[in-house]
């Protein structure tokens, strides 16, 4: 009776061992490539975005002309979805699996026009958010994430929200202009220039 516990233990051991090591193997050699472009779309006539992304760090560019332009950069290439109904552009993007050696270097850009005026939101749990020149009304949350943003000379309406990430904004000095800046953190820093 004895022989055959042991024997059925031995079993499931081995069942799990080799299970591990094909996990383990998986995300090895997930680990081993390094994020690479998997979308670059453009759009014209937006009246919304909206990114929503775990851990990847998310920037905002100035675009060269009047479109909208979006690139994803990751290790897989099925790990995003964008929808774009009625001119709504909505992304969702989910880190590709990583568990020994992660580079960090899954991101997404975009790129908006300096005519760009609609409504723009940035949601993160740990990723970063860095937006240069921006020049429209923006929600932006994260909950670890650190934010950098810096601000065109537009009017603008700034909502930014962490619960322990930096929030850091370079904004010019526009006298009378009607800004405002809703900003939220639990325990992280908030730095306004």
């Amino acid at each position: 009776m004895q022989d055959k516990k042991n024997k059925i233990l031995f079993s499931c051991l081995t069942i799990i061992i080799i299970i591990a090591i094909i996990i383990v193997g998986i995300f090895i050699i997930q680990d081993g490539k390094s994020a690479q472009l998997v979308s670059n779309t453009e759009y014209a006539n937006l009246n919304s975005i909206n990114i929503v992304a775990k851990s990847s760090d998310i920037y905002i560019q100035r675009s060269t002309n009047s479109k909208v332009y979006l690139e994803i950069r990751s290790r897989q290439k099925d790990n995003f979805q964008i929808n774009n109904e009625e001119n709504n552009l909505v992304v969702t993007f989910t880190p590709s699996l990583c568990l020994i050696g992660c580079r960090g270097d899954e991101e997404i850009i975009l790129y908006l026009p300096e005519t760009y005026q609609n409504i723009l939101t940035l949601n993160t749990t740990s990723g970063d958010i860095d937006a240069s020149n921006l020049n429209t009304n923006a929600e932006i949350k994260t909950t670890s994430g650190d934010v950098d943003i810096q601000l065109a000379l537009q009017d603008y309406e700034i909502q930014t929200t962490t619960k322990s990430g930096e929030i850091d904004i370079e904004r010019p000095n526009v006298k009378g202009a009607p800004n405002y800046l809703n900003i939220t953190t639990t325990s992280g820093d908030i730095d306004i220039e």
